[in-house]
């Protein structure tokens, strides 16, 4: 949306950094739905997890790259604003994946497990 006005961009992009804030809360589901005696394990695989999303800059740079029409300025790759889009739409499939994966997480009311 290349005539976005600057007003939404900013309330997009702050709302972006609210629902990005929840991401503290898969620790403690993470602790809720694992057993005592694994807690800390549990607690160290989620942080595992949440650090392997930095994959995607590996992705978004193969995609921008496959998606290169060739043009180099200056000695350097020329992308364009549609290579970044396509780049980058990989953010939003993510969000989908992870939105279908919610439907799956046990709820817990907030106690850790009994096992």
């Amino acid at each position: 949306f290349p005539d976005l006005p600057k007003n939404v961009v900013y309330l997009l992009l702050f709302l972006l950094g609210v629902f990005y804030g929840a991401e503290v809360i898969v620790f403690a589901v993470g602790r809720e739905v694992s057993p005592r005696q694994a807690a800390g394990t549990a607690v160290a695989v989620v942080n595992m997890i949440v650090s392997l999303g930095g994959f995607a800059q590996p992705v978004v740079g193969m995609l921008l790259d496959w998606h290169w029409s060739g043009e180099i300025v200056n000695n350097l790759h020329a992308y364009t604003a549609e290579d970044y889009r396509f780049a980058l739409s990989i953010i939003p499939v993510f969000m989908a994946v992870g939105i279908c994966l919610l439907f799956f997480l046990k709820e817990t009311g907030c106690k850790l497990s009994k096992e």
